[in-house]
């Protein structure tokens, strides 16, 4: 099989995802993966790799992504830019240079250009800028290929997904009902299956009040809608557990006995697992027909320009976004 062809968006370029590319691809280790492609403007390459102090040199400017090579970042020269670098500072430049980048590696993508893609860090604020309706990642790849996306964090310490996702906490409860868990759970599911090849795998459901709402005194949400949602996908022959307490779930026990879990929110599921996991975890938007990861970090813009960002978590991005690409090549998906 050949290697898989991956695209890589910069991200915000006065954050650290210029960084994560190329100290990250010094792991020479990561090209037995992917080709890599970048999507940047060729002369902000070498103005961050400048003022970062970090050697660009072997990156490969191509026109077509048929025209990549092996062992090197390739890099298309996307668009013209004489945007003057501030590193540290996400401005409204920025963000249109990270929002061109995420288009045009979208685009390769549908076009069959290449076979998955990692998007480096963004500031949603300065992104929304230039497209209104931009919340994050995971909901422009929802709307962009018509799918029902699920974002899941996957490290060697847990995988864990979000009923709900990038919405005020206020909102929550209010999001919560049968059709969604249902939902999820399926689509958790089949990601379990298809991409990382669990044949039957067992799924942990979260609660979403304290005690699990101790029988109806601290909230109802469990008995009047998460407890039915599981007994439904019993009927779907779905191994899938629940409601656990989540101040109390997260034992090493429980996280070895379950090969997934399914949180109510956003902080629920992130707080764990990014004390776990910072480092080396991966944001997957698993659900959709394109595999998309990305670092579990941001754009990190305290660390930008000093040479000293974490390169683990993009490092494990890659390695991810191609593992999951061939084991759905294996199943013929």
């Amino acid at each position: 099989m050949q290697k898989v062809r991956l695209g890589i968006s910069v991200g915000d370029i006065n954050g650290v995802g210029l960084e994560l590319i190329i100290k990250g691809f010094q792991d020479l280790s990561l090209f037995k993966y992917c080709n890599p492609i970048l999507y940047c403007c060729k002369n902000l390459v070498f103005k961050y790799a400048e003022k970062a102090k970090i050697n660009a040199k072997k990156i490969n400017f191509i026109e077509e992504e048929n025209q990549a090579e092996e062992n090197v970042v390739n890099c298309i020269n996307n668009f013209k830019s004489d945007y003057l670098l501030n590193l540290g500072t996400s401005t409204k430049e920025s963000g249109f240079i990270a929002l061109q980048s995420l288009k045009h590696v979208s685009e390769a993508a549908l076009d069959g250009k290449i076979d998955c893609l990692v998007t480096c860090p963004i500031n949603k604020e300065t992104v929304k800028l230039h497209s209104k309706d931009f919340i994050g990642h995971t909901e422009y790849f929802e709307n962009l290929l018509n799918g029902s996306s699920l974002m899941l964090m996957t490290s060697d310490q847990m995988k864990i997904a979000f009923l709900t996702g990038h919405i005020a906490l206020n909102k929550v409860s209010k999001t919560i009902n049968n059709k969604a868990i249902f939902s999820k759970i399926k689509t958790l599911h089949k990601t379990l299956q298809n991409d990382f090849l669990i044949k039957h795998p067992k799924i942990a459901v979260l609660a979403l009040n304290p005690h699990a709402g101790e029988n109806g005194i601290l909230g109802n949400e469990e008995i009047e809608t998460i407890i039915p949602a599981l007994k439904k996908m019993e009927n779907e022959n779905i191994i899938c557990d629940g409601p656990f307490p989540a101040d109390s779930f997260f034992s090493k026990s429980n996280l070895k006995k379950y090969d997934a879990i399914l949180s109510m929110y956003h902080d629920q599921g992130l707080i764990p697992f990014k004390m776990c996991s910072f480092n080396s975890g991966v944001n997957f938007t698993s659900g959709l027909k394109i595999v998309r990861t990305s670092p579990v970090h941001g754009p990190a813009f305290d660390l930008s320009g000093k040479n000293m960002a974490d390169i683990g978590s993009f490092k494990q991005s890659v390695i991810q976004a191609c593992l999951i690409y061939k084991n759905r090549i294996s199943l013929n998906l």
